[in-house]
């Protein structure tokens, strides 16, 4: 028995290149790739073959060539369709449908300029070509950063032909931030235009999502898959969604999902790599990135994500690498530049780092945290009136952000301008009344200004908005103190403890806070609880060494300092400590080693000097002592201690009179350093200045309490 196929089944396999089409020929001139249902792989079968035939006319060649040429461009196979377009020409110079051809296959080569050419040429000759109008506003917007440019062109598009539903998906798309409810318009009309709704449907999702209509998109994702089950688009889409509102679960579900049924399309690679992100996951979502530019090494989407994530993942060489590849295909995508700003900053290349977020605003004046990011490197370079002027642009660009103008009240500060940075942090708390950063500035303001009063009412104020940061209650136990309330000081350091036991910091700060009321059984022991909780930090064993020290504890405080050194070989500060217990041990030549070793580590670091002065002395190595403590003074500059050494030496020697001159110096520098006074008493009396040597003494001893 023959079966007999309905007569509309059998025409729309022959429109569409089908098994049953027998004229290749005709199937690739009815042809239209640009359908989303269309088989474009057998599209270009259909014009190849009658490419091939023999006894085919010029003309109808070109229009066989344009034809296979956008079925290519729209599989992505660029060279291919770019060749096909040329040879199209060549039969036929004036071709139009051909100059657009090559015009979207040069687009899609990055040659932007070039098939911007095609564009206006095949406009030039027909004004209201509507393809041509939607090919030039979509370079527009998506290279150019012409946002009018392309909306004048969706719109004559559509003038041209109210039924083109591509020129009113691509106009919602370009509305899409600035205007979501024309975009949504934009997507109904097209849905109602009894067309293929599919590419409007997936943007209304968009559309809906911006909005906060998370239930309705999801509605459309989940629709637009049950109709297209083989799709990754929606899938994908789905995905991102739902990463978006926290179901990780879900996320890679339909990412999964997305990449098994088309593991061509690049765009559910990119959604795992989310999911994956979301998830913890970094290894695999890099991973994930990766694939998708193996499919498509040119993915500007993938290329972005990957490299901010192998940014955030501190695998800074691959992203700058990745990063490159884009700037390199997408010179003017200001994304790109910025996240290679962020990158090269994390790497404190901060010059380059600058001439990105340059190149950014150079593409988009109106990017706030550009102004703001490059604020802070300004400011990091000492560079603080430019800083000013990022963070002031930055704060006008976004006037609901306090962050601008704490980052403006730090910069006017480093200025010296403080009336200017108080109100900086005045008016970022008329933004943000609970901005805790605005009040801790604030606090740091007065406490430089020693109005402990203002400080502690603006950290207080910090922490009543922050109730849980330990930091807040330390600092507040600091200004506590300055003001003399050591009672309630000793409370905020208790809070400070309760708040966070595990926090080294304010157990630190609490045993200095003792050290100081001299409680240094009490400090001794936070100095220990410190150190179990950073057993390998230096700074804290050279604290609790000292205080050991202090107590005639002088095995244990050089086991301390062992240790410290030990694990900070090159630090002067660490070695400098030592050395002055060798020294308190008279151990000469072992404290001589620490300040040798100290000096060859950071020759800048003027204690050692100094304290190796003082063992020189002891040696009776004048000579060397005068010299290190010159270099003490060169680094110091008026230094009373240095300057009443360097007195005392002299005098040692019996030059009287040059211990007498620095001496002088000494105090001018510091009255109320009472050694200078006991030793220029002694420089006078040997100068025979028995009246004034009398009255040195008796200011020392006043000094010293004694009188």
């Amino acid at each position: 028995m023959i079966r007999v196929l309905p007569p509309a089944l059998v025409l729309a396999l022959f429109a569409s290149g089908g098994a049953l089409a027998a004229d290749p020929q005709q199937a690739c001139l009815s042809s239209d790739s640009s359908q989303r249902l269309s088989d474009r792989k057998q599209i270009i079968a259909d014009c190849t073959a009658a490419i091939e035939a023999s006894g085919v006319e010029p003309a109808v060649a070109a229009r066989l060539l344009t034809t296979r040429s956008q079925a290519n461009w729209r599989l992505n196979n660029r060279p291919e369709a770019l060749a096909d377009a040329e040879q199209a020409l060549k039969l036929a110079p004036g071709d139009l449908e051909a100059r657009l051809a090559r015009g979207a296959a040069l687009y899609d080569l990055r040659k932007v300029d070039e098939a911007l050419a095609e564009y206006d040429a095949v406009l030039k000759q027909r004004p209201a070509d509507p393809v041509a109008l939607l090919y030039r506003g979509r370079l527009r917007q998506w290279s150019k950063n012409d946002a009018a440019g392309a909306r004048a062109d969706y719109d004559a598009a559509i003038a041209a032909d109210p039924r083109f539903v591509r020129a009113y998906v691509q106009r919602a798309r370009l509305l899409e931030s600035s205007d979501p409810a024309a975009a949504e318009r934009d997507l109904l009309t097209a849905m109602g235009l009894g067309q293929d709704t599919y590419a409007a449907r997936l943007s209304l999702g968009a559309i809906y999502e911006g909005q906060g209509r998370k239930a309705e998109a999801k509605a459309l994702y989940e629709a637009l898959t049950r109709e297209n089950p083989t799709d990754a688009y929606p899938l994908s889409f789905s995905s991102i969604l739902l990463a978006g509102e926290g179901d990780t679960a879900g996320a890679l579900r339909d990412a999964r999902q997305a990449v098994r049924v088309d593991p061509k399309e690049t765009r559910g690679y990119y959604a795992l790599g989310v999911a994956l992100d979301q998830a913890g996951q970094v290894d695999q979502a890099l991973a994930a990135y990766r694939e998708g530019l193996e499919v498509d090494p040119e993915d500007n989407i993938i290329l972005l994500a990957l490299g901010a994530l192998a940014r955030r993942a501190e695998r800074y060489d691959e992203s700058l690498a990745v990063l490159d590849r884009l700037v390199a295909l997408e010179p003017k995508d200001s994304e790109a530049h910025f996240q290679r700003a962020l990158v090269l900053a994390a790497k404190e290349e901060t010059v380059k780092a600058i001439a990105e977020y340059d190149a950014v605003l150079a593409l988009k004046p109106d990017v706030a945290a550009a102004f703001y990011n490059r604020g802070q490197l300004h400011g990091q370079q000492g560079r603080h009136e430019a800083a000013v002027a990022d963070f002031r642009k930055a704060a006008e660009l976004d006037p609901k952000d306090p962050d601008a103008l704490n980052g403006l009240g730090i910069q006017l500060g480093e200025l010296g301008r403080t009336q200017e940075e108080l109100k900086a942090y005045a008016d970022a708390l008329k933004i943000d009344p609970a901005n805790v950063a605005a009040y801790v500035n604030t606090g740091i303001v007065h406490e430089a200004a020693q109005d402990w009063s203002a400080a502690l009412s603006a950290y207080e104020a910090a922490a009543r908005l922050a109730p849980k940061r330990a930091d807040l209650q330390v600092t507040i136990g600091h200004v506590l103190s300055r003001q003399g309330d050591q009672k309630a000081a000793g409370r905020a350091y208790d809070r400070a403890i309760k708040l966070d036991p595990r926090r080294v910091a304010s157990w630190s700060a609490r045993a200095a806070y003792l050290t100081g009321l001299g409680q240094d059984r009490q400090a001794i022991a936070d100095y220990g609880q410190a150190l179990k909780l950073a057993p390998e930090d230096a700074d804290l064993l050279v604290a609790r060494a000292n205080l050991l020290s202090r107590h005639g504890r002088l095995a244990a405080a050089m086991a301390d300092l062992d240790a410290a050194v030990a694990l900070a070989p090159k630090s002067a500060f660490v070695l400098n400590n030592r050395g002055l217990l060798h020294a308190l041990n008279d151990d000469a030549e072992a404290a001589l080693a620490d300040y040798d070793a100290a000096q060859a580590a950071e020759p800048d670091y003027e204690p050692t000097y100094y304290n190796r002065s003082e063992v020189f002395s002891d040696q009776m190595r004048f000579d060397r002592a005068i010299r290190d403590l010159n270099t003490s003074l060169k680094l110091s500059p008026g230094d009373a201690l240095s300057l009443a050494r360097k007195g005392s030496v002299y005098w040692l020697l019996s030059d009287h009179m040059r211990a007498l001159e620095e001496l002088n110096a000494a105090i001018a520098a510091n009255p109320n350093y009472g050694a200078a006074w006991e030793w220029r008493a002694k420089a006078k009396a040997s100068l025979g200045d028995e009246a004034g040597a009398a009255a040195d003494r008796k200011e020392a001893a006043r000094l010293a309490g004694g009188g």
